[in-house]
């Protein structure tokens, strides 16, 4: 799995799919990664924006 960067859960689920016989190359990580990411930080956002402490 060269260039799977990450927290351990994603390197967990790389080495899932490879017992499984597929490979997770890096792009495909980010492909779905990287907006997942995005959403989750603007709801969060919005979310905290939306109830000040």
């Amino acid at each position: 799995m060269p260039w799977l960067l990450g927290y351990v859960a994603n390197l967990i689920v790389a080495e899932a799919v490879a017992k499984r016989g597929y490979r997770l190359t890096f792009g495909e990580h980010l492909r779905f990664g990287l907006p997942l990411t995005a959403v989750t930080l603007a709801l969060t956002y919005f979310w905290i924006y939306a109830n000040p402490l």
